[in-house]
């Protein structure tokens, strides 16, 4: 299933790691900003696609994880995009999968990995996988492995 930001009903201002002094302004109704990585790569992407979440989105977002109910998915990704300080590749697009684990979240792009987010114990876990290998990423790979990689070749 193709997958979305949440709407949240705010805007909001969040200070660049790199420029002192600089802040964006972040409209999370439209999952929108003004920063340049923004502006130049996400701002034709569709209204709350995962591909709009630049790094000041997804603080944005974080801002609001403990008020709002989403998905664990949901909720991996933009904790990942802030411990990272980056945003979703604006290339990629984002599908779920049911698992035996619950919901899976992966990317399919123009790359040679994909992301994906699958539930590990009580928390969903980030990982890699690369399709053309058909192997995951340092061999780490999630339960339901091979269910994920048969929706990720299927996407492809």
């Amino acid at each position: 299933a193709e997958c979305s930001l949440p709407y949240v009903d705010a805007t909001v201002s969040v200070g660049s790691k790199s420029s002192v002094g600089v802040s964006y302004s972040v409209d999370l109704r439209t999952a929108s900003c003004d920063c340049p990585d923004w502006v130049g790569s996400r701002r034709h992407t569709p209204k709350l696609s995962l591909a709009r979440c630049c790094k000041h989105v997804a603080e944005g977002l974080q801002q609001f994880a403990g008020k709002q109910r989403w998905p664990d998915w949901l909720g991996a990704l933009i904790a990942n995009c802030v411990e990272r300080g980056g945003g979703t590749n604006p290339t990629d697009s984002w599908r779920t999968i049911q698992i035996k684990e619950g919901v899976a979240l992966f990317s399919i792009g123009h790359g040679d990995w994909c992301n994906v987010f699958a539930p590990r114990d009580r928390y969903h876990s980030r990982y890699g996988y690369n399709p053309a290998q058909r192997r995951w990423s340092y061999s780490d790979r999630p339960d339901s492995s091979a269910a994920i990689a048969r929706a990720i070749q299927s996407c492809r």
